[in-house]
C-alpha cells in the first residue's frame, strides 16, 4: 500500500524502531552516482545497501547459508544477494518487476525480494559508510519467534525451487531444514520445543500451499 503513493526515484523502508542517519541520504546518493559514473550501468538498476548499528554493533548483510541462515560474510567483490533492510535504498523502478511476499508475517521477506530481483538484471551495492540506527524492542519476539522460522524455511524453498529453479535441491533442502528446526527445539526446550515446531511447520505447510496450491488444487 505504501508503495502505490510513491512518486520519486528511489524507495527506503525505515522502521519505526530506527532512525535515520544524519548523512544516509547524501552518502548513498553520492556513492550511486559515482558508480553509475565509473561502472556505466544504469541507475534504475542498483540497489544500494548500507549497514546498521544495533546496540553498538555495525550490521552487515550476510550471505545465506543452506540453511537459509545469513550469517556467511561477503568476500570482496563478490556478488551481493542480500540487505540491511532499513538502510537499503531501492530504485523505484524495481517494485514494476518484484514486490514483497505479502503472505508472510515476519522475517525473511527482504531475502526473498532480493533474490528474485537479481534474477530480474538488478544488482546490489554494499555502501559501508552510510548508516542508520535501529533501537530493537523485546515486545512480540516470542510471539514472532515461530513466523520468523517458518519464513526462513519457506522463503529457502521458494528460492531454490522457483527462482534457481533446482527442484532436487529444494526437497532436499525442506526435508533437512524440518529436520535440523527439530532436532535444535528438542534440545532446546525439549517436548515444549517439539510443539514450537509443529507450529511452525504447519506455517510453512501454509505458506507453501497458497504459494503453489492457491485453488487448494
Amino acid at each position: 500500500n505504501a508503495l502505490k503513493a510513491v512518486t520519486g526515484s528511489h524507495v527506503l523502508f525505515l522502521d519505526d524502531d530506527a532512525v535515520l542517519g544524519e548523512t544516509f541520504l547524501e552518502t548513498v546518493f553520492a556513492y550511486l552516482e559515482n558508480y553509475v559514473k565509473e561502472s556505466g550501468d544504469e541507475i534504475d538498476k542498483i540497489i544500494v545497501t548500507g549497514t546498521q548499528t544495533d546496540d553498538g554493533h555495525v550490521i552487515f548483510p550476510g550471505k545465506q547459508d543452506f540453511l537459509g541462515f545469513q550469517k556467511i560474510p561477503y568476500q570482496e567483490n563478490e556478488e551481493m544477494e542480500t540487505v540491511v533492510i532499513i538502510s537499503t535504498v531501492f530504485p523505484a523502478g524495481v517494485f514494476q518487476k518484484v514486490l514483497f511476499d505479502e503472505k508472510l508475517v515476519y522475517g525473511c521477506d527482504e531475502v526473498d525480494f532480493t533474490t528474485r530481483a537479481l534474477k530480474q538484471g538488478f544488482k546490489i551495492k554494499l555502501c559501508s559508510e552510510a548508516v542508520n540506527h535501529h533501537f530493537g524492542s523485546d515486545i512480540n519476539r516470542d510471539f514472532y519467534k515461530p513466523y520468523h522460522e517458518a519464513s526462513r524455511i519457506y522463503v529457502t524453498f521458494k528460492r531454490y525451487l522457483s527462482t534457481e529453479q533446482k527442484v532436487l535441491k529444494a526437497w532436499v533442502y525442506l526435508v533437512i531444514a524440518s529436520l535440523h528446526t527439530t532436532a535444535h527445539s528438542l534440545k532446546a526446550a525439549g517436548m515444549q520445543g517439539i510443539l514450537k515446531t509443529i507450529q511452525t511447520l504447519r506455517l510453512v505447510s501454509s505458506y507453501l500451499s497458497l504459494e503453489y496450491f492457491p485453488e487448494g488444487k
